[in-house]
């Protein structure tokens, strides 16, 4: 359930297994709601919000192993700021299911 598929499918995106070079780009509304959660990580008073929600996280974590490399940047970005002096959202990203699906999107 937190695979690319699950994260953006009610937005429309096409997931699958297998090789992921064949995979199709993200859809247009995937991809800015994408960019717009990538913002609110920035925001220094939305951070919080953002990362109170595992589904955010989730999402993002699940993007940074997408085949779109616009949606790549755009979650790595976001995780980026998002660790940024904090503490727990970096301990979240270490232990789990996480940090082997961060691992195989490096």
């Amino acid at each position: 359930a937190d695979d690319i598929a699950a994260v953006f499918g009610a937005l429309g995106a096409a997931g699958g297994g297998g090789n992921t070079v064949f995979q199709p780009q993200l859809p247009v509304a995937a991809l800015e709601a994408l960019l717009l959660l990538r913002n609110l990580c920035f925001h220094a008073d939305a951070k919080a919000h953002v990362s109170a929600n595992p589904r955010a996280i989730d999402a993002l974590v699940a993007a940074a192993g997408a085949a779109d490399p616009g949606a790549r940047a755009a979650a790595a970005d976001a995780l980026l700021a998002l660790v940024h002096n904090g503490q727990r959202i970096a301990a979240l990203l270490r232990n789990g299911k996480r940090a082997a699906r961060l691992r195989r999107a490096a």
